[in-house]
């Protein structure tokens, strides 16, 4: 009994008293078992009962389902760079330390409701799965894909309920604007397969992943020995991870884009980051002995994980 009281009195302290009460009033925010609850549902959905119920199923033809999709992503993450900018960067926001805005002035709120609105975002990334059950590419369900996904659904929870702003817009910036650049590179593979392979920038799209990771790492390092009124526990996530993907984009990148690899060899070993592997499949060329795929969309335009 007194080690539940103790676990209700840890939660309670650490979980939730800390939560910034303006995002409270949206959709899926001040409750942990939101994400949680989310994630548990993603993970069954995707690992056990959609590839179950497709099993005996044809595969959906989800092309213009995947360019309207394509196309939104390219909108809204387009719409999130801008406010990162109009709001932020362009209107005093600070490279160094950046503390969060919690009062409740025009500029505070329309900050924390971009920073909602990146999290939804993410929550309909997972989307991003679903039609990968819905057209049977199993093989493209990773493990590191589910993890990049449903870990991104946490963070974004916990940067819009706990801290909406300061330093923390330095990654949304930087993730929106990959993303609009990955998702544009899809989207033009989804109307026209072909280009596929006639589009030279593909392997840029890897590098652009890297450099992202590699500034997340050092802008999030600064928090050790600056006080910007982040928790510190925010650099012991942020920096492994991160490192853990800059180090599978780069094995990534020199396999495909540095050597020739073996035929047979396994296209992509990066997976799942702040758009997570989907930007390494997507810069990745396809195996010379398949011919290009019928139905467009990031899993077919983009090698499958092994």
């Amino acid at each position: 009994m007194l080690l539940l009281k103790r676990a209700l009195q840890w939660y309670k302290t650490i979980i939730v008293e800390p939560l910034d009460p303006r995002p409270t009033q949206w959709p899926f925010t001040g409750n942990l078992m939101w994400p949680l609850g989310i994630i548990a549902l993603y993970v069954w959905i995707v690992k056990h009962k959609g590839p179950e119920l497709m099993a005996n199923r044809k595969a959906f033809d989800l092309k213009w389902v995947l360019v309207a999709f394509n196309a939104s992503q390219v909108i809204i993450n387009a719409y999130l760079f801008y406010l990162a900018l109009s709001l932020g960067w362009l209107n005093g926001y600070s490279l160094r330390c950046q503390p969060v805005d919690y009062s409740t002035s025009e500029l505070a709120m329309e900050i924390v409701w971009g920073v909602y609105l990146y999290y939804v975002v993410k929550l309909v990334d997972l989307l991003d799965t679903v039609f990968y059950v819905m057209r049977k590419r199993d093989r493209q369900i990773s493990f590191l894909h589910v993890y990049h996904h449903a870990g991104m659904v946490l963070l974004t929870y916990i940067g819009a309920c706990y801290f909406p702003g300061g330093n923390s817009i330095f990654l949304g910036t930087l993730n929106t604007f990959v993303h609009v650049v990955m998702y544009s590179y899809y989207l033009s593979t989804a109307l026209r397969p072909t280009y596929h392979d006639r589009i030279w920038w593909k392997k840029y799209l890897t590098q652009l992943q890297m450099v992202q990771f590699l500034l997340i790492i050092l802008h999030t390092l600064q928090l050790l020995w600056e006080d910007c009124g982040y928790p510190r526990w925010i650099v012991y996530v942020l920096v492994p991870q991160n490192v853990f993907m800059l180090t599978l984009f780069a094995d990534f990148y020199r396999h495909n884009y540095l050597r020739k690899p073996r035929k047979g060899q396994a296209q992509a070993q990066a997976a799942a980051a702040n758009g997570g592997a989907r930007g390494a499949e997507a810069a990745a060329p396809q195996q010379p002995t398949k011919p290009a795929p019928t139905d467009t969309q990031e899993g077919s335009d983009r090698p499958k994980e092994e």
